[in-house]
């Protein structure tokens, strides 16, 4: 739609209030359905989106016009579609599952992974030899697309895993309610609301792959600076972090988005957008479940180490449990159910510090992919071209 209704000269600015939407909902949504939840039900976030759904149906019905290269074909190809979509479900069951199931341990597991790789391979066989499949994949022969894509799919890792990340970590680990946990997202959406008008205006301006790898590069410093969490560590602290992740997100949708559509004819627009869209939605989803199984490894691991290090025998072991043991003591409990609550609260202090080092390793790791983006961006991303414009612009 934004292709079809703005010039290419408007494009930056037309891409900008478009991805402010799409980073947004991550960003609001959390305290929203924090704030439903606690003071409601959960059932009532579904509830809400029925009038919401109905309301955008009829704003799309009766204002969104189809662009009139959308009439020529009305064949849709339902073969493609049904392999597409048995493959992904697949992976995205695979993929929600996976830690839970212990992965390729699980026969489910196995099974939804043969599904998925025999899915997806049948559907490249297929929709490479349609003339009108559901997914053109012969547009990422266009490298001006293709690794913006890439782009996007890492930029929707990196966005989704550390809205998730963070919610979960400041309720499991600090006793934060859902609608305090989503205040943590939602001063993000300030430095959102002020930079992508900025970012819209550079886009004409600046080269889009320098632009990009100064996002790449401002995301991996705020998951750096995520990835030195302490235990003690309040309120205040994990919004400035997120401030500083979500500072990079305005120079990486923008011109990301004006990049992959540089090159792309008017009447392939839909077909490209599909694709586009797909990386960024994929990359999220992958990008939750593997840096949340991440988390889980890492915790065990981090258990084992602290367990090591600081055997029971330790002074170190007995000074901290002495001090658990007498402040129980002092609340009235006799002596020998002061010891047993003292060794309890010991091995949920080993727990809550395994628990931290975790996610911040999680974070450490997304900092460094997104630092190999930030390089990759400006080594093989190409330099601006012209748009094609070989069709009239579509004013709706």
């Amino acid at each position: 739609i934004v292709m079809d209704t703005f010039p290419p000269e408007k494009r930056g600015t037309a891409f900008a209030l478009t991805g402010f939407t799409t980073i947004i909902a991550p960003v609001l949504g959390p305290t929203l359905g924090g704030y439903i939840t606690d003071s409601y039900s959960w059932r009532w976030i579904f509830y809400l989106n029925l009038p919401i759904g109905i309301f955008a149906l009829g704003m799309v019905w009766f204002l969104v016009r189809d662009h009139v290269a959308a009439h020529k074909s009305k064949t849709i190809d339902y073969i493609g579609l049904a392999l597409v979509a048995l493959g992904i479900g697949a992976l995205q069951i695979m993929l929600d599952k996976g830690q839970q199931e212990d992965w390729f341990n699980s026969p489910f597991i196995i099974t939804m992974g043969i599904i998925c790789a025999a899915s997806l391979i049948v559907a490249v066989i297929w929709l490479l030899g349609q003339s009108n499949p559901i997914i053109e994949l012969r547009l990422l022969k266009n490298r001006s697309f293709a690794l913006p894509c890439f782009s996007m799919f890492c930029v929707g890792a990196a966005l989704y895993s550390s809205s998730a990340l963070l919610p979960i970590l400041v309720e499991s680990e600090f006793g934060y309610d859902a609608f305090l946990a989503g205040l943590v997202l939602s001063p993000g959406a300030l430095i959102l609301l002020v930079m992508m008008p900025l970012s819209g205006k550079l886009v004409p301006k600046i080269q889009p792959k320098f632009m990009i790898a100064y996002g790449f590069t401002m995301c991996a410093l705020g998951m750096w600076y995520t990835s030195h969490i302490t235990p003690d560590a309040d309120y205040e602290t994990f919004v400035l972090m997120r401030l500083v992740q979500v500072m990079g997100l305005p120079f990486l949708f923008v011109p990301v988005s004006s990049m992959a559509f540089a090159d792309i004819p008017k009447h392939m627009s839909n077909k490209a957008s599909a694709i586009f869209s797909l990386s960024r939605n994929l990359g999220g989803s992958m990008g939750i479940a593997l840096i949340s199984s991440y988390v889980a490894t890492r915790k065990q691991v981090h258990q084992s180490g602290l367990a090591s290090d600081i055997p029971a025998s330790s002074p170190v072991y007995q000074g901290h449990l002495s001090g658990y043991v007498q402040a129980v003591r002092d609340t009235g409990y006799a002596s020998l159910q002061a010891g047993q609550i003292g060794v309890s609260k010991m091995y949920n202090e080993l727990l809550h510090q395994a628990s931290v080092l975790a996610y911040n390793d999680a974070f450490l790791i997304v900092a460094y992919a997104m630092i190999t983006m930030a390089i990759i961006s400006l080594v093989m991303l190409p330099k601006r071209t012209k748009p094609v414009a070989n069709e009239p612009v579509a004013a709706h």
